[in-house]
């Protein structure tokens, strides 16, 4: 082969096929020109993407702690009463795990363990509650002035501190029930779940337009509807086959994890200028409680002061309602029907899924048609009453069942009374209103 061809064959690979006085282009530059070309949009894609994300991410932030927190109460709801079942039945009766773990063919005995084990479960139950109930009083109008983080990060930690109290109490099985009252005071004393549900929607009102507040509170509730299901399934699920302590302490890690949320996620929106270094002896004052009365009774327009009265008591009777029922259910089925916990974890989780599924597509379709708050809170009140009617003469499995269906959309009455109140209540004045 001639040195002529081989310089040919050279130029026609490494050159620029035009003129020979025109400068040679290398291959390469011009390739990496054209990777350069194709990448930019994908790089304004994939930035459009992440943007996207952390649109979505921000505009449902709070939904997903309050999905966290709900998971975590829930988780050890149905599981906390048994393990008082069980705690009565084996250390204050003294009687065998054979014997306890086969109430159902001791009616007697069966009977016995489930009026003293109700005893103390409402005796735990005001323990959490009652002086959470009082404190939120005074951390409502605090939180106005003062910001909403600490006492959210307060009581999330006093139920950190419950869940971890009720592990230690599950891993000693032989030690009495007296002792569950001493992480419930953690709890209640720290603000516990009614602070936290208060300060979660406030901070929904605070970072919400009005006119797209029914819209969040639907949302808030939906989270609350998954929260609850997957929280009492997962609990009964882990409990009946690995045992009570890793239970609680699933809802010890959801509580830190929400802590974490709360902490580095989601931003101050109240006393962001208020340096005041005695904010927290100002806590216990009764100027707070006397702010919470003055804004609940003063003047409005348009009857807006019996509306929101009427509407303050409304809540206070659905949330005792529900509460009340709540803490009993499993109790009144273990009894009247021999479910144990499993099964009625799966059950109301399926038709808590089914409420939320409901609602979920409720909201659209009332706001496509343009109904008002009050519509949906009539149709909430309605579906409660249908469903504890039928509770109440549930002597059978299918009554329950029916009640259930029925109730179904019971939710939409305390979300359509939230929007109500924080429309007729300033910005300023939201954490007054503890509902």
């Amino acid at each position: 082969m001639s040195s002529a061809y081989s310089e040919n064959v050279a130029n026609s690979y490494y050159s620029y096929p035009g003129n020979s006085n025109e400068t040679s282009v290398s291959v390469h530059p011009q390739n990496n020109d054209d990777i350069n070309d194709y990448s930019e949009p994908l790089t304004k894609g994939m930035k459009s993407n992440t943007k996207c994300f952390k649109i979505t991410f921000d505009a449902f932030k709070m939904e997903i702690l309050t999905f966290l927190i709900l998971f975590s109460i829930n988780v050890i709801q149905t599981t906390s009463t048994s393990m008082i079942l069980d705690k009565v039945c084996l250390v204050h009766f003294n009687y065998s795990a054979e014997i306890c773990n086969n109430l159902n063919n001791n009616t007697e005995i069966k009977s016995a363990v489930e009026k003293l084990a109700t005893n103390y479960h409402l005796g735990y139950s005001l323990i959490k509650t009652v002086p959470s109930a009082i404190l939120s009083g005074f951390i409502g109008p605090w939180s106005d002035q003062y910001g909403r983080k600490a006492p959210m990060l307060i009581a999330i930690f006093g139920v950190t501190i419950e869940a971890l109290g009720l592990a230690t109490c599950s891993y000693f099985m032989q030690s009495r029930v007296e002792y569950f009252f001493i992480p419930a005071l953690f709890s209640g004393c720290f603000g516990g779940v009614i602070t936290i549900l208060a300060v979660i929607y406030s901070y929904a009102s605070d970072l919400t337009a009005e006119e797209r507040r029914t819209t969040k509170y639907a949302f808030l509730e939906m989270a609350i509807g998954l929260g609850e299901p997957l929280g009492s399934a997962s609990g009964g699920w882990i409990a009946n086959f690995v045992g009570y302590p890793p239970v609680f302490l699933l809802s010890a890690s959801g509580f830190v994890i929400s802590f974490i949320w709360v902490a580095f996620l989601l931003p101050e929106t109240r006393g962001l200028g208020n340096e005041d270094d005695s904010r927290y002896k100002k806590l216990f004052t009764c100027k707070g409680i006397k702010e919470s009365f003055e804004t609940t009774t003063k003047k409005r327009p348009n009857k807006g002061r019996k509306q929101l009265l009427l509407l303050i008591l409304s809540m206070c009777i659905v949330v005792t309602t529900a509460y009340c029922s709540g803490s009993i259910n499993f109790l009144f089925v273990h009894h009247q029907y021999n479910w144990g916990q499993t099964i009625y974890s799966y059950i109301t989780a399926i038709y808590s899924i089914v409420g939320t599924v409901t609602l979920a597509a409720m909201v659209p379709t009332f706001k496509y048609f343009k109904l008002g708050d009050p519509t949906l809170g009539l149709i909430g009140t309605t579906s409660m009453i249908m469903k504890f009617i039928c509770f109440g003469l549930a002597w059978n499995p299918i009554l329950f069942h029916f009640g259930n269906i029925l109730g179904c959309v019971g939710r939409c009455s305390l979300f359509a009374a939230r929007s109500r109140i924080s429309k007729l209540v300033s910005n300023d004045d939201l954490g007054k209103m503890i509902v």
